[in-house]
């Protein structure tokens, strides 16, 4: 008579050995190296001359949409609420931004720092129901410590229907803010 018994023991030992190494095997955890680097992007900034009266233009830029854009290019959104560091800037700030000014303005884990400022927004002189407004972006490499991308344009929209000047002109500054960050780079 034949016995199998030999076999099925080898199989079985080999089985529990498999589990026992298998077992003792880590999990692999993902490298901070190949996480998607932080983008912070910093309240609004406000230039134009009636900054201080009304219009608190922090919030502007705070939005799903926003994000959303910003996301679509591959950037990898946080927003900081912190924008006392941004009072009294000015437009000279804005000429000679490095890393000494830079840095101190986000959170220190995110990789670029993304600052849009709102220069004027104002009235046309030739149609009064029309907004123009003046907004400037800069991305900032915390890893370069630069500048890697700065952008400035004008954006004009007519306002219909009837409501308050202060909706237009939150409305024109968005609009501003929409075209300039579809002029910002993709990540690759």
């Amino acid at each position: 008579m034949k016995r199998y018994g030999g076999s099925g023991r080898w199989l079985l030992l080999l089985l529990v050995g498999m589990l026992l190494v298998g077992g003792c095997v880590a999990t692999p955890r993902p490298s901070p190296i190949l996480q998607p680097s932080k983008t912070a992007i910093l309240p609004v900034a406000a230039l134009h001359p009636d900054r201080g009266e009304g219009q608190d233009v922090k919030h502007l830029l705070h939005n799903a949409y926003f994000a959303r854009l910003l996301t679509q290019k591959g950037y990898h959104v946080s927003f900081v609420a912190d924008g006392e560091r941004l009072q009294g800037l000015q437009a000279d700030d804005l000429a000679a931004a490095d890393a000494t000014w830079m840095r101190p303005l986000g959170p220190a884990d995110a990789r670029w720092l993304l600052l849009v400022v709102l220069e004027e927004v104002h009235r046309t002189q030739t149609l009064e129901s029309a907004f123009a407004a003046q907004c400037t972006g800069l991305l900032f490499d915390n890893a370069q410590g630069a500048v890697v991308w700065r952008n400035a344009l004008l954006h004009r929209e007519i306002a219909g229907g009837d409501f308050p000047p202060e909706q237009w002109r939150s409305a024109v500054a968005q609009g501003c803010f929409r075209r300039l960050l579809r002029t910002l780079p993709p990540r690759k």
